[in-house]
């Protein structure tokens, strides 16, 4: 019942989309189809959809963030959790963004040593989270700027950082940074649905980790870095420490519930 109303919420904001984007109100009977059970597997629902919009990148990217979200049932995460590659993972997640990026003239960084341990998790959601944390800093970079992805062995766990350099968030906006359909509100119009943080924020959580972002975080009091800590696998764990902790200043996303 709770992942029905959960879909059920995706399905009304969609629509409310679908009001700007004719196309969707389509891909919205699909995916009401599908939530009634007529197709068994998110597979033929993105099939379905890719044949009714094939062209439109930012229409089937929102509608694929929409079940991607209507999944975030703690308990099925849990289920595919195995000691993972992060440094593999995160390879494969600038992989998913470098066309986005090359196309806002962005430039994607990376810091990935090698020999780092393995963690606790779902491979297809801790690259979800990556992909998700790249996007949301391609979105606000401007044209030259860049995105850096790095991975640091902390104690019992594997951090996460994602820096931007974009002009950074609004203080007033960073309490409700992780929360469902939150987007920080620009003179330039920025496409998405405003759940790319808070699905971020449950996959963190659905893993025994900690979400926090930081911004500014530059020198010149520009830019967003997105932190995260993520468990290592119990066979990497010689004797365990604490996690990282948010340092004083910036904004948690434990703690959000809907």
């Amino acid at each position: 019942m709770k992942e029905y109303s959960g879909s059920k919420s995706l399905t009304l904001r969609l629509f409310a989309f679908s009001q700007r984007h004719p196309l969707l109100i389509i891909a919205l009977t699909v995916l009401i189809t599908a939530f009634l059970g007529y197709y068994a597997t998110q597979v033929e629902i993105r099939s379905e959809i890719e044949d009714i919009i094939p062209e439109d990148e930012e229409m089937t990217q929102l509608i694929n963030d929409f079940l991607d979200a209507s999944q975030l049932d703690e308990e099925r995460i849990r289920s595919e959790m195995e000691p993972t590659c992060l440094a593999e993972v995160a390879r494969q997640a600038l992989e998913v963004v470098a066309a986005r990026a090359k196309e806002r003239g962005v430039i994607l960084r990376s810091d990935i040593p090698s020999g780092l341990p393995l963690i606790q998790g779902s491979p297809k959601r801790v690259r979800r989270l990556l992909v998700n944390l790249l996007d949301n800093g391609i979105k606000f970079t401007p044209e030259d700027g860049e995105v850096t992805l790095a991975l640091f062995d902390d104690l019992d766990c594997v951090r996460v950082e994602v820096m931007d350099t974009g002009v950074g968030i609004p203080p007033g906006h960073l309490p409700h940074i992780f929360e469902d359909y939150f987007r920080v509100r620009r003179r330039e119009f920025i496409p998405g649905a405003g759940i790319g943080l808070s699905t971020a924020r449950r996959i963190v959580e659905a893993h025994g980790g900690q979400i926090w972002v930081q911004s500014p975080c530059r020198a010149d009091q520009t830019g967003s870095k997105f932190i995260c800590s993520l468990l290592k696998a119990p066979s990497q764990l010689a004797g365990r420490g604490q996690p990282s902790e948010p340092a004083e200043g910036v904004t948690e996303g434990s703690g959000y519930h809907d």
